[in-house]
């Protein structure tokens, strides 16, 4: 049982986690005030801007994931890989160590798949294992900041031992702060504000 006590967050974190899903990670880092937004900012970006396809990118997180010991994201992220369309054995094979044979007529992922997850193991293990031709490709850019953020993740969850949260898509939003508009004021009607994406 985890024994974790959110920090009292202020300012424009107070806000932040208005609009977010009530996840322990949030409020974690919710504590680091000034940090919160580009933590958040940097995480959407490792989703929409590396290129990466959604089960390439659930396979990464995953394999971090298992490697890292870190329940708090098997708990949100075996959820969002079934969502991207990866099978039950797809993500036993992210989590299993060793990476089974790319050349097995069982295995159900494909050669990019194979190399994310080698370039993962490469960053976790602190080594040079992925092949150095590929290091400057964008896909191995984007594989090596996803596992790394990850990493640091992970590694927080268990420092701080975060209760594991039910997955976030099962969980109900906040409603979004209202603030009131110039024109509405006078009205007395509020115009609803969107939270980060």
């Amino acid at each position: 049982m985890s024994t974790w006590q959110p920090a009292r967050p202020r300012g424009s974190a107070r806000l932040a986690l208005r609009i977010l899903p009530p996840l322990a990670l949030f409020r974690a880092v919710a504590g680091a005030d000034a940090l919160l937004w580009p933590f958040l900012r940097y995480s959407a970006a490792l989703w929409t801007c590396t290129g990466l396809d959604p089960r390439t990118r659930e396979l990464v997180i995953l394999r971090v994931a298992a490697t890292e010991a870190c329940d708090y994201q098997l708990a949100q992220h075996v959820p969002l890989a079934r969502r991207a369309g990866l099978s039950e054995n797809a993500i036993a094979t992210a989590i299993r160590r060793p990476l089974p044979d790319p050349a097995n007529p069982a295995d159900t992922l494909d050669q990019r798949q194979h190399a994310a997850l080698a370039t993962a193991d490469a960053i976790l293990q602190a080594t040079s294992e992925a092949p150095r031709a590929n290091r400057a490709e964008p896909a191995d850019i984007a594989v090596a900041l996803l596992a790394g953020h990850y990493m640091a993740v992970a590694r927080l969850c268990r420092l701080l031992d975060l209760p594991v949260d039910p997955p976030a898509a099962t969980l109900r939003r906040r409603r979004t702060p209202a603030r009131r508009s110039r024109n509405a004021s006078e009205a007395g009607t509020t115009t609803p504000q969107r939270g980060p994406s």
